[in-house]
C-alpha cells in the first residue's frame, strides 16, 4: 500500500468508526450490539494497522 492510498484508506475508516460510535444502542437488540462491536474493534484494529505502517515511513500523520 502506498502513502496516499493508506491515507484515503485512513480517513474511510476513521469516518465509517466515527458512525458506527455514533449510533445509538438503546434502539438496538443485543445481535445488533454485537455486531456493531465487532466492526468498531476491526476498524480501529485496520487505523492502527494503518497508522503503524505510516509512523515506519516516518510520515506526519494527524
Amino acid at each position: 500500500m502506498n502513502t496516499m492510498e493508506a491515507r484515503k484508506h485512513l480517513k474511510i475508516y476513521q469516518a465509517e468508526l466515527n458512525k458506527y460510535q455514533s449510533l445509538d444502542r438503546s434502539l438496538m437488540n443485543h445481535k445488533d450490539m454485537i455486531h456493531t462491536d465487532k466492526k468498531i474493534i476491526y476498524l480501529k484494529r485496520c487505523i492502527a494497522n494503518i497508522r503503524e505502517h505510516l509512523h515506519e515511513k516516518n510520515i506526519h500523520i494527524r
